[in-house]
């Protein structure tokens, strides 16, 4: 647990690993999307760290890091937990859309609501009822 509020998503590689240098390259497109779902207030505050084993020994033994490519997720409020989904954009999108959502804000009145929903593309309004998906 950190005190700042904010999720951290580090990407764990080493120069000579082959599933590193193609990782990379989806790491980087993940990590623009990320950084628009956390404008609009998707998701909760949130930094894409690399780091590289080799010139961070320290940092990987600390971490317990025995393999590379390794991204693990750092929440604000919680334990860290590894990815294991498909290493591509969309499998880390789908991991940081899950793990990353903010905390729950009450919304107090009409106008609150109506920017919410025009935040959000995956936001249903029929009815008066408010269903995200």
């Amino acid at each position: 647990k950190h005190a700042n509020q904010i999720n951290v998503l580090v990407y764990f590689m080493a120069p000579w690993c082959n599933n590193c240098k193609a990782m990379h390259p989806e790491v980087d497109a993940a990590s623009h999307l990320i950084l628009e779902w956390e404008r609009s207030g998707m998701i909760g505050p949130t930094v894409i760290a690399e780091v590289n084993i080799d010139a961070a020994k320290e940092v990987a033994e600390q971490f317990e890091v025995d393999a590379v490519p390794t991204l693990r997720w750092f929440p604000w409020d919680g334990e860290s937990r590894d990815y294991d989904g498909a290493m591509s954009e969309k499998g880390i999108l789908s991991f940081v859309k899950r793990y990353g959502r903010p905390p729950l804000t009450y919304l107090s009145d009409d106008a609150a609501l109506d920017r919410f929903i025009a935040l959000r593309a995956d936001v249903k309004h029929r009815d008066g009822l408010v269903l995200v998906v």
